[in-house]
């Protein structure tokens, strides 16, 4: 497992030496992984006096893009927020004998506490590759992989027990709207409270389009009294949205800063159009969770991690950014997905542990 740091190449230990972003730095040992697995989509909780990792996970041997086709929720412990986390070998998603649209694949968790209750919103899927039927060989990304892909919608579970049983819904909390912008596909939920009560989600959706992709990848806001059930959509609002950008953000994981009194958002610039520092995790806030500004937090460079035994790696992909609270609710880790460059690596999952004055404004 490995811990990680932030990098301090400027003299207010926050920029690097273009003044553009951080740098990540991290120690060997603090990576989250398992073997013959693929793992992504961590998202950490403190329950019943211990730490929990959930994560998605599918084969290593049927290749990365399998996320779309086999991905499973699985749980992990841990004694700390950043681990180390040892599994539990618990597939917790999908649940045997659920609904049609999330009988393939459980992806995209983020738990979260309501009272005596977990909550955990993800993305589920049906499609032509049923989960536990043989399959041998890397899963090519053809038309059925593509029909995966456009059954995602999103649902939210519960349990009284990070391990289950965990209870989903016979419908999606949120659902495609035939006649709006997200009408071909929805996912990548993340769930806060709001102050006021209630609870807000940011969600993506993609327009329907010359397939099989579709169109535009926007985000919008929907709202439930409720942690759990049909979350209601806003309207007209698309946080993240940059005018000629097509797929300008990912990942933004949402969550209320109450030593602030503001909305904080974590996300992938994904065209590195948002935050001007290239691919990296950019931040956000807003006063009410749909009006949004880039915050003058600075980036987290998402091109490379800086070894504790001084070598640079590369990554292929550095996304999913999810956000640790302790019991007062401050943000005291960030959760990372790594897939390092190269042919037939392996992806893992890091825990950050954030500084006090990790979320000091310049």
């Amino acid at each position: 497992m490995v811990n990680l740091n932030f990098a301090a190449d400027s003299s207010n230990g926050v920029l690097n030496s273009e003044g553009k972003s951080r740098v990540l730095e991290a120690k060997r040992g603090n990576v989250f992984e398992e073997q013959g697995w693929h793992v992504w989509c961590g998202s950490v909780c403190e329950w019943g006096g211990a730490w929990w990792l959930f994560y998605s996970r599918w084969r290593e041997d049927l290749g990365f893009e399998a996320w779309a086709t086999h991905s499973e929720v699985a749980v992990a412990r841990g004694e700390s927020p950043t681990g180390p986390f040892f599994p539990e070998n618990r597939c917790v998603l999908p649940v045997e004998g659920g609904a049609l649209w999330d009988r393939d694949t459980g992806h995209n968790p983020t738990i979260f506490a309501a009272g005596e209750t977990l909550w955990m919103a993800y993305t589920g899927t049906f499609g032509p590759y049923r989960r536990g039927l043989p399959t041998v060989g890397e899963i090519p990304k053809d038309d059925r992989w593509w029909e995966h892909r456009n059954n995602q919608r999103i649902g939210i579970a519960m349990a009284r027990h990070p391990l289950g049983p965990w209870k989903t819904e016979d419908q999606p909390s949120v659902e495609v709207n035939p006649e709006g912008w997200d009408s071909l596909v929805v996912n990548n939920p993340s769930v806060s409270a709001k102050p006021d009560g209630g609870w807000v989600m940011i969600y993506k959706g993609v327009t329907d389009g010359p397939r099989p992709f579709g169109k535009e990848v926007l985000h919008g806001v929907a709202e439930s009294p409720l942690p759990g059930g049909t979350y209601k959509k806003f309207k007209g609002v698309h946080p993240f949205q940059v005018e000629g950008a097509v797929f300008a953000a990912e990942d933004p994981f949402v969550w209320w800063d109450a030593r602030a009194g503001k909305f904080r958002a974590v996300l992938k610039d994904n065209e590195g159009v948002l935050a001007g520092a290239g691919r990296t995790l950019a931040f956000y806030e807003s006063p009410n969770a749909l009006e949004w500004k880039l915050s003058r937090i600075p980036p987290v460079s998402g091109a490379t991690v800086r070894w504790d035994d001084g070598t640079v790696e590369s990554m292929n992909r550095l996304e999913r950014p999810q956000m640790t609270f302790d019991g007062n609710g401050n943000a005291v880790a960030l959760q990372v997905a790594c897939l390092p460059a190269g042919e037939g690596r392996r992806s893992f999952s890091l825990s950050v542990a954030l500084t006090k004055n990790f979320f000091k404004e310049l």
